[in-house]
């Protein structure tokens, strides 16, 4: 278990672990997603699914739908020189057509990703094979070694009272790991893990694909990397957010509310892209006392950068800063799970 207020930070290259694309390969997705190209009117190139959320879309609103086709051509060309879809979206903030496409597009992209997953294999705890060499080799699996360690059934109700997480990513595997984890480990119901990891709010920096089934609150639901239908990916191109969009919303308080009573904060995967890190600059008390994170490729050089940047958004240029670039998500937890546990 957690004994002082720790924040995890997620980014791409956690969900990596579990087979998730990087950046770059998400970029390459949603471009070909949005590559329409029609010949008599009959899609050649494109998502159809996407198409049809477009038609939809575009019918009732008495729009021409060439108009996101259009933006969604340029999008495939323009992203292989983009840093992040979500860096195009927030330059192109002003074009709604761009903005639809693209959020439509994310949503189809991840929930794809979801369903080539190991938490994917079947319904049910028993259909879960924890001992699957992905999941063995991932930080989830390091995570619920930590949480439970020490933790008693009937002591459950405070497993998440000292955790907290913010990711950038828009899958809901987080959530998903830990609902599944707690059954099998404890022998729970689903609504029983359900409770419990309903306790603890994800942050989710840019929105996520969807409501759980098993979740409560409100918003469009939909099931772990499933195929969903054309109005409901619609609807959940909604939930998904630019920067400036998130940037001035409750949500984002209560993120950075959540960092700032943190003792220990943890980066995992994360890209310290300039955009994603003024997300997280905290504008008055801290409680950071330690800092551990991977930096897995960066240079030496640029890692002093980080170091520096991360001791900026934490407002504290004091704070011990354990920047690794030698260490994925998972191998992080194998060297410092004592000290993140503290």
């Amino acid at each position: 278990m957690f004994k002082s207020k720790t924040v995890f930070v997620i980014g791409a290259g956690a969900s990596f672990e579990l087979g998730f694309p990087l950046g770059s390969g998400l970029k390459d997705r949603i471009g070909d997603l949005s590559d329409f190209y029609f010949d008599y009117a009959k899609l050649i190139r494109g998502d159809e699914l996407v198409q049809q959320a477009l038609h939809m879309s575009y019918k009732a609103a008495g729009r021409d739908g060439n108009l996101a086709y259009r933006a969604g051509r340029a999008m495939k060309s323009a992203l292989p020189l983009a840093i992040s879809i979500d860096n195009y979206l927030e330059a192109h903030s002003t074009d709604e057509h761009a903005q639809i496409v693209g959020k439509l597009a994310i949503v189809r992209a991840i929930l794809e990703a979801e369903g080539n997953t190991r938490l994917t294999t079947g319904r049910g705890r028993s259909s879960i094979d924890f001992s699957d060499t992905t999941l063995q080799g991932s930080w989830l699996t390091r995570l619920i070694r930590n949480l439970t360690e020490g933790v008693k059934r009937e002591d459950t109700d405070d497993l998440f009272q000292n955790v907290g997480f913010i990711t950038f990513n828009y899958d809901r595997s987080l959530e998903e790991f830990l609902w599944r984890a707690l059954q099998t480990y404890y022998g729970m119901t689903e609504q029983r893990a359900a409770e419990i990891v309903g306790m603890q709010v994800v942050y989710h920096a840019y929105g996520s694909v969807g409501r759980l089934p098993w979740q409560s609150g409100g918003g469009p639901e939909a099931p772990y990397g499933e195929k969903v239908s054309a109005t409901t990916l619609l609807e959940l191109s909604k939930r998904i957010q630019t920067f400036s969009e998130q940037i001035d919303n409750a949500h984002h308080s209560a993120m950075i509310e959540r960092l700032s009573e943190a003792r220990t904060v943890v980066f995992l995967g994360f890209g310290f892209l300039e955009q994603n890190m003024q997300l997280l600059e905290l504008q008055g008390l801290h409680a950071a006392e330690r800092v551990y994170a991977t930096a897995l490729g960066f240079s030496r050089s640029d890692c002093d950068v980080i170091t520096e940047r991360i001791r900026e958004v934490l407002i504290d240029e004091l704070v011990p800063v354990e920047l690794r670039n030698d260490l994925t998500a998972a191998r992080l937890f194998d060297e410092y799970s004592r000290s993140i546990t503290q």
